[in-house]
């Protein structure tokens, strides 16, 4: 069965199992990089309410062999939750006070983000953007709703993406802390080959320690490099200048500098972006460098 045919049956699927007065409607739209995802506009007769469920990860379930009744169970329940998300009306709309404690900032791609940064406030910083949002809603799992800024938000709000960034920067900090988590705590649980063994039986004195930096909700986590005096704080625990490997829009991976080189971590990064990272999350495709004697971040 190809996408169409997906959708056309999972929307008569989806029909039977909705409640009286919601309306179904296909929509593609433009995600981070570029990335187009099909998704299914749910419309509310009773309110001003329109959540979108996007597809394509619900069809590669499909293909992974998860029936298609259950799928639909499955956003006809996501449905539900989104309905209860408070979203702004459009009176608050008008109001900055009423979003200000709620506005975050992340880092998009500068050059594969050309298009959508034409309609939104964004602050080039390197080969990335800062661009802001409002957080409507985080989940447990994680899962976050949320509405992109954009320069029409500024007009109505009569306020200059200076104000965004003092805003957000404080907002970011606090409601998703940074953390710091060595690899090995990640990976020592899981079975390397048959017999069960985990990298906590390897020898590792020879390979060099890497960290993941990303937030409590491990979610548009790669921005806390931004957070104030943190580089420097990563630098006081290795004691030496390290490299930044961008491993997605989540989290970035810590390495020192001692016997790495730029190149082969370039290299890596391209690889594994390639093979390991959706288009959509994907950051960047190098290494960036931090040194004590510079206090700022380089490109590799």
């Amino acid at each position: 069965m190809n996408y169409q045919e997906f959708q056309e049956t999972l929307l008569k699927e989806l029909a039977c199992r909705l409640d009286p007065g919601i309306s179904l409607r296909p929509t593609i739209t433009t995600k981070n990089n570029g990335i187009k995802l099909h998704g299914l506009i749910f419309e509310d007769n009773t309110s001003n309410k329109a959540p979108v469920l996007y597809l394509d990860t619900f069809y590669g379930k499909f293909q992974d062999g998860i029936p298609l009744a259950a799928i639909a169970e499955d956003i006809v329940k996501l449905s539900h939750h989104a309905a209860k998300i408070h979203l702004p009306g459009v009176n608050s709309l008008f109001d900055y006070r009423q979003h200000q404690k709620q506005i975050l900032y992340k880092f998009v791609n500068l050059k594969a983000n050309q298009e959508l940064l034409k309609d939104v406030p964004h602050i080039p910083y390197l080969d990335l953007a800062i661009v802001f949002y409002v957080l409507l809603d985080c989940r447990n799992d994680g899962s976050m709703a949320t509405m992109l800024i954009r320069n029409k938000h500024l007009e109505l709000w009569k306020k200059d993406i200076q104000a965004l960034l003092s805003d957000a920067h404080q907002n970011t900090r606090n409601i998703f802390p940074a953390e710091l988590i060595p690899m090995s705590e990640i990976v020592s649980n899981i079975p390397l080959d048959e017999d069960g063994h985990t990298i906590s039986d390897l020898d590792t004195e020879l390979q060099p320690e890497l960290y993941i930096l990303t937030n409590s909700v491990k979610q548009q986590g790669a921005v806390c490099i931004l957070y104030d005096g943190i580089l420097n704080q990563i630098w006081d625990f290795l004691q030496e200048d390290y490299f930044i490997i961008p491993s997605s829009i989540h989290e970035v991976m810590i390495v020192r500098a001692t016997g790495a080189a730029a190149n082969n971590l370039n290299q890596m990064i391209q690889e594994i972006n390639e093979l390991a990272v959706s288009p959509e999350e994907r950051l960047s495709d190098h290494a960036y460098f931090y040194t004590r004697e510079h206090q700022k971040l380089l490109c590799a």
